[in-house]
């Protein structure tokens, strides 16, 4: 993957690109749990452009980057990047009314190694709050 990023960075390819889903380069390296490029291509971003590409939203389920990255097992690295960012909305929710730190509470990565420390996720009430979700699909 990372050859094929400096490849696009170095033709100068729209890094805002957008598909009719909404999602970006962004997001896609976050999909793909790769941290080199995704540091690579917001490296290449306007700072101007960093905020809205890091926050900006998948069109139907309304994930961040910060939720695909929470979602994948091994994409801690992704979350610790993104996280570097103040203007990153760890509190962001998707469709479900999910936020990042409970993707990653999900998929058993540590919330204090990666420093989701800011969300307003009432941990005590977490299990609850899953539990009541499923019934309420069921």
């Amino acid at each position: 993957h990372e050859t094929a990023v400096r490849i696009l960075l170095a033709s100068e390819v729209g890094l805002k690109c957008l598909t009719t889903s909404r999602i970006t380069p962004v997001h896609l390296a976050c999909i793909c749990a790769d941290s080199t490029c995704l540091k690579a291509i917001i490296n290449a971003l306007q700072t101007d452009s960093i905020s809205k590409m890091i926050n900006l939203s998948t069109k139907l389920e309304r994930f961040t980057p910060l939720h695909l990255a929470s979602m994948i097992k091994n994409g801690s690295e992704c979350i610790k990047l993104l996280l570097h960012y103040d203007e990153v909305d760890v509190d962001a929710k998707d469709h479900l009314q999910r936020t990042p730190i409970m993707y990653a509470l999900i998929n058993e990565i540590d919330s204090s190694t990666i420093g989701m420390t800011n969300s307003t996720l009432d941990y005590a009430n977490f299990n609850y709050m899953i539990i009541t979700e499923i019934l309420t699909v069921c």
